[in-house]
């Protein structure tokens, strides 16, 4: 399966792409400073790929008053990030965003900044107008979700109609709906642990991930500790710590889905966007998180994650260097079942600079530069650039402290 999502022009502060496109793989990692594009990006993936869902879903709202395939595409579009606000102004000044699944049609929409304007080409007009009209069927949970940084909020919310009483982009109100069908499922399980083998192996790793495990009791979920923590007690989920109450719906999720693809509820493949997974978490829970996203990839589920994380990173790579094994019996090893390889995957940095590049490549990892072992590697020496500053600051500090030491000891000696 190919996907390739090309940008021509400039959005936002973006203006230098792959020429060939950026690769969505099983498992595609963003990573770049804050304000630099990479959820930008990742929603207009998710745009295309959910397309089918979006379209039935504005379709069905009582107040539906979009007429044109043009009125469909403005109005998702612009719910994406904001109710109140035209997706258009990220054209600087116009931009066009292209989407082409395998040899499929390339479909196209342009932004216009200076009018706040959108259009589409020929194939993706005529793509809407099926949807629209019932032409093209799809799962009813759709093809993707979008599982925004804001998620924490979730565990302080009375239900999904929350969501949308704050006037919030349509990703986290379509995400809330989406764990109000997860609760159903999960209500559908003997004492709450998944009936797949796929979501026992996801369960194991979360629980010991979050230090504790999910449940349901009457209308409301509760946190359970874990027995190894301090205390053993049943809180409500809004009393959990915040990496608990920011990932326990992205675990959930996880272990739905195998059902969900089951009884073709979702598309095959479903795509999962996630921003930082690895927020409020330990680096240990990072590090399991990853390995449940890993997971997901290497059993048919599309994966895209932001993240600002370098053990994130270094999981990955760890994972990758595992993949090109031929034994994999050997002791103390991650589990083979999150092995990657690079066909899997793909990575992109966006700079400062407004470029967007791959940083996934061979590296020979041999101690002995004659003896070749070249594996995929994902370039993390950006994110490692500030343990590296904050080093040679330290050893400023550290010069000028001995300095001022040695000019004590040579003012008491006079």
């Amino acid at each position: 399966m190919s996907e390739l999502l090309r940008i021509d022009g400039k959005v936002a502060d973006l203006k230098e792409f792959p020429v060939e496109g950026i690769d969505l793989r099983p498992l595609t990692v963003f990573i770049g400073r804050q304000g630099t594009g990479k959820s930008l990006i990742s929603q207009f993936a998710y745009f295309y790929q959910n397309l089918p869902y979006l379209v039935g879903y504005e379709k069905a709202l009582p107040d539906q008053t979009l007429k044109t395939s043009e009125d469909f595409v403005r109005k998702i579009l612009d719910d994406l990030r904001s109710k109140q606000r035209a997706i258009a102004v990220f054209g600087s000044p116009s931009a066009s965003i292209k989407w082409r699944l395998d040899n499929g049609p390339e479909y196209s929409f342009h932004v216009e900044s200076r009018t706040s304007q959108i259009t589409i080409n020929a194939e993706l007009e005529q793509y809407v107008k099926d949807l629209a009209s019932g032409k093209q069927p799809f799962p009813i949970f759709g093809n993707a979700v979008y599982i925004p940084a804001e998620r924490v909020i979730y565990s302080h919310a009375s239900g999904p109609s929350f969501w949308r009483f704050l006037s919030l982009p349509s990703t986290l109100s379509l995400f809330a709906d989406l764990i109000g069908e997860a609760t159903k499922t999960y209500e559908a399980w003997g004492k709450g642990i998944p009936d797949t083998e796929e979501g026992k192996f996801i369960h194991g790793l979360g629980r010991s991930a979050l230090r504790g495990e999910l449940y349901r009791r009457g209308e409301k979920w509760k946190w359970k500790l874990s027995e190894t923590s301090q205390s053993s007690k049943q809180i409500d989920i809004d009393m959990a710590s915040s990496g608990q109450k920011a990932n326990w719906p992205v675990l959930l999720m996880a272990e739905v889905v195998f059902n969900w693809r089951q009884q073709g509820l979702i598309a095959n493949p479903f795509h999962i966007h996630i921003e930082e997974p690895e927020i409020h978490l330990h680096p240990d829970a990072q590090v399991a998180m990853f390995k449940i996203l890993a997971y997901l990839a290497r059993h048919g589920f599309h994966v895209l994650i932001t993240t600002h994380s370098l053990t994130i990173l270094d999981t990955l790579n760890n994972l990758l260097t595992a993949g090109s094994l031929k034994n994999r019996k050997h002791p103390g090893l991650p589990d083979e079942e999150i092995f990657l390889t690079r066909d899997l995957v793909s990575a992109y940095i966006f700079t400062e600079k407004g470029r967007v590049e791959s940083i996934l490549k061979d590296v020979n990892l041999s101690p002995d530069p004659d003896v070749g072992v070249n594996v995929p590697w994902v370039d993390e020496d950006r994110l490692r650039e500030v343990d590296a500053n904050l080093s040679r600051e330290l050893n400023r500090i550290r010069y000028f402290l001995a300095n001022e030491q040695m000019g004590r000891a040579s003012n008491a000696e006079k």
